[in-house]
């Protein structure tokens, strides 16, 4: 399963890639919405974990183009913010789960196993 990472703080995307790795998963970072949707990733992610605040193409744009109709990506919106308002806003764009930071990671890799056919392989195993 491929995971993508939209992401604007270095720190946080390389966490995430450390994490989702550790647990099996393709993963690909990106530092914003833009250089995402600039290649393949869009076609090719089983699920997209973007911030809602990024610099240009907000995370809630980028979830509702993931959601297209017919669309089986998942999208995991996180934020630092804890305004409601962000909460309605990325599930009225469809996101599947919304984390606010610092992120719990057990529940995050829970949800993220959760939508795959059962837990990753690993090569060589």
């Amino acid at each position: 399963m491929n995971v993508s990472v939209v992401e604007d703080d270095e720190a946080v995307r390389t966490s995430l890639r450390s994490l989702l790795r550790s647990a099996g998963y393709g993963v690909e970072l990106f530092a914003s919405a833009e250089e995402f949707f600039a290649g393949d990733a869009p076609a090719t992610s089983h699920v997209v974990i973007t911030d809602i605040q990024l610099a240009g193409t907000s995370g809630i744009e980028v979830t509702r183009r993931m959601k297209a109709p017919g669309s089986k990506v998942r999208v995991v919106v996180i934020t630092a913010s804890l305004d409601a308002k962000n909460r309605t806003l990325a599930v009225e764009a469809g996101a599947d789960a919304y984390f606010v930071k610092p992120l719990d990671t057990r529940i995050l890799l829970a949800c993220v196993e959760s939508w795959s056919s059962g837990p990753p392989r690993r090569e060589g195993r």
